[in-house]
């Protein structure tokens, strides 16, 4: 989510505009870097430590970034480095869920179920149009604003995700047909 401010942010709030989009391109291309390394160690780590305490850290980390991203907002290597987690959050989102998608919703229906969470890219894209013509220049809202409620939105996604079991509930899943045995079912 805060990935798509950052430019709007960096740009609003520097007086030395003739090189953002400079930084903003040091900035992106240190990204894939970072995902690279993220999505290869959140690999890794969610073989050796499960789903929960990966997820709990990303978390925790968003909000922070949420917080102080606009705090430094006139730094430019601080603001980096916040962009540089943002992405580092992004890979592990990536990297870690397909796993525990597959083995809440098994082998047939966890790539359907999975597949919503890579629809989240484009929409966010367009959210962020909406973000930026609507709350941003007609109501008013500031970023400090939006940055806070993405942060808000973390810590909803760490109170779900305590109550979240990593489990199979076999008997659940039979229960709403969401159980196949076989070959999956032929669509018609």
């Amino acid at each position: 989510f805060f990935c798509y401010q950052f430019k709007t942010i960096y740009l609003a709030h520097n007086t030395d505009v003739s090189n953002a989009d400079t930084y903003m391109a040091i900035a992106a291309s240190l990204s894939g870097v970072v995902q690279f390394i993220t999505r290869i160690s959140c690999g890794q780590l969610y073989d050796k430590v499960g789903f929960k305490p990966i997820f709990t850290f990303v978390m925790f980390l968003n909000m922070i970034i949420g917080v102080v991203c606009y705090q430094v907002k006139s730094i430019t290597w601080a603001f980096i480095v916040c962009i540089e987690f943002n992405y580092m959050v992004l890979g592990s989102i990536y990297s870690v869920f397909p796993a525990p998608v597959i083995k809440t919703f098994g082998i047939y229906y966890g790539p359907h179920v999975y597949s919503l969470v890579l629809i989240a890219g484009p929409l966010v894209s367009i959210l962020n149009l909406f973000i930026i013509k609507v709350i941003y220049e007609i109501l008013g809202v500031g970023e400090e604003i939006i940055l806070a409620f993405g942060s808000v939105c973390s810590l909803a996604a760490l109170i779900i995700c305590c109550s979240f079991d990593e489990k199979i509930d076999f008997k659940n899943m039979n229960k709403r047909g969401l159980l196949v045995y076989g070959d999956p079912p032929q669509n018609k």
